[in-house]
């Protein structure tokens, strides 16, 4: 565990000389989503279960913007581990385990989704002028973090195979079109027939996507997909670990 706190130690290190950079980051994000996604798409789609479109889209910017910076932060990180200025057989000298350094980098890619999504809300919160009460604050918390995980996780897969940058642009943007349009964040696909989409609303995702947005309307959400998708991060960042061991000790 000291050793998690010491790398945890050394992010916070980084992130407090870079603090302007990433305040203005955390609060044009979902001002972005909410500007050049929302309110176009507002002239489109009115309301959606019996909720006006903005603030049901609420969500979907909370959603969006946590994910993909946990996702963005966390794929930036391996690679520059891996292949800037020989990072890695810096750490490999030290006495850290694989497991220990990519736990470390998991955790500060969250905490850092987790502070977008606290920002998103208060942003949205505002510009709706609704009202959370703290359960509901917590439940929200609870099931977006593990969103947040599962894209964290992929972040760091992608981060130790994607070394060309043309291909890391590539797997950004279909992280945030998946993210945007393929799980009912900004775009409601509850009522579509298409075939995709119904396969699509049997995933855990989708559903712990659905939780927070019952949450957000007041109603009770579903232990179930939280605790699926709990699962799969698991196995995911285990999938990630065998990976690495293939990779930083090549």
């Amino acid at each position: 565990m000291s050793e998690i706190r010491a790398l945890l130690y050394r992010d916070w290190l980084e992130l407090k000389r870079k603090y302007l950079s990433y305040i203005l980051l955390w609060f044009s994000l979902p001002m972005v989503i909410h500007l050049f996604m929302v309110i176009p798409l507002a002239s489109q789609i009115f309301s959606v279960d019996l909720m006006n479109y903005t603030n049901w889209a609420s969500v979907g910017i909370w959603i969006c913007s946590s994910a993909i910076i946990s996702f963005t932060y966390s794929n930036i990180k391996m690679k520059n581990l891996l292949y800037k200025n020989d990072y890695i057989a810096k750490y490999l000298k030290a006495p850290i385990s694989n497991g220990q350094l990519l736990v470390s980098l998991l955790l500060f890619s969250i905490i850092i989704g987790l502070i977008q999504l606290a920002i998103a809300m208060v942003i949205t919160i505002a510009l709706n002028n609704d009202n959370l009460n703290l359960m509901q604050l917590l439940l929200i918390f609870i099931n977006t973090a593990s969103i947040v995980t599962f894209f964290s996780i992929i972040g760091l897969f992608f981060g130790i195979h994607a070394k060309d940058e043309l291909y890391s642009i590539f797997i950004f943007l279909i992280m945030f079109i998946i993210l945007s349009f393929s799980l009912g964040t900004l775009i409601p696909i509850e009522e579509s027939h298409n075939k995709f989409l119904i396969l699509i609303r049997n995933f855990p995702i989708y559903k712990t996507v659905l939780n927070v947005q019952l949450l957000y309307a007041g109603k009770s959400a579903i232990i179930s997909p939280v605790v699926v998708m709990n699962i799969i991060n698991i196995i995911s960042f285990v999938i990630v670990l065998v990976f690495s061991y293939k990779k930083f000790r090549k």
